[in-house]
């Protein structure tokens, strides 16, 4: 039987993200943060020890836990969709979807990856998932399920006319933070925060592409709600039918 990670991630460092910018943000320095940061301490500690910053580590993990094959997710990447700054978010997602080319994809068939889109910048997403594929060589795209957007909105309607023209995944995948608000920020432990975060992002996401009709109006579009198990879904489908039964217009 064949196993495939179908959300591994990427630890990926500043450094390496810094090499892959382009003029003139590659400047800046990276004793700073590029993104938004939450201040918790989300450490494994001894929990999970395996580090996955590098293609070498990841083929490594592949045999040892004997998958085939990978596909790829950011990590400091997840906190993107928090920024401000939209030329900046444009830049930053340009220069990661170059370093998973160069350090992952171009070193072996079995890591795959998905591209980072800036979601503060709709117009721009579509592009940058044409050439994260034809160019890059990646498989598909995620879209961040926290920040101040809602997936289902009319302006992301190009990306997924872009993800079915080039027959490709989206998956969606919430940051584990309580910046994605919902009353998450509330929580006084990390284990309480990430517990709701990646449950309650993919409702909202999903409330929105659900009842804003993305389906029908994409039909071959693939999507994929990441890392908050599959439990919740037929609750959600259930709520979602019974409030469309009374309200839906």
């Amino acid at each position: 039987m064949t196993v495939i990670d179908a959300d591994g991630h990427v630890t990926e460092s500043q450094e390496q993200i810094a090499k892959y910018l382009d003029e003139p943000f590659k400047r800046r320095p990276v004793n700073q943060f590029f993104y938004p940061w939450d201040g918790w301490d989300r450490r494994l500690l001894n929990t999970f020890s395996d580090l996955a910053g590098t293609s070498d580590a990841w083929l490594k993990a592949l045999d040892k836990g004997g998958m085939e094959s990978a596909v790829l997710y950011p990590t400091l990447g997840l906190f993107m969709s928090f920024l401000k700054d939209r030329q900046w978010a444009v830049a930053i997602c340009r220069a990661y979807n170059t370093f998973l080319h160069e350090e992952f994809i171009k070193k072996s068939r079995r890591l795959q990856a998905v591209a980072l889109l800036p979601v503060q910048v709709p117009e721009a997403c579509a592009p940058e998932l044409r050439r994260a594929v034809r160019e890059l060589g990646l498989c598909g795209a995620m879209l961040p399920a926290d920040g101040g957007h809602l997936l289902g909105d009319a302006r992301y309607g190009d990306v997924y006319e872009e993800a079915q023209r080039l027959d490709v995944m989206l998956g969606i995948h919430a940051s584990g933070s309580h910046l994605g608000g919902a009353g998450v920020d509330l929580f006084p432990a990390f284990i309480q925060a990430h517990t709701c975060s990646h449950a309650f992002g993919q409702m909202r996401q999903l409330t929105s592409v659900i009842l804003e009709g993305i389906p029908e109006r994409f039909p071959d579009v693939r999507l994929a709600f990441l890392e908050a198990g599959c439990g919740w879904a037929p609750y959600w489908m259930e709520r979602m039918d019974d409030e469309y039964a009374k309200r839906a217009t």
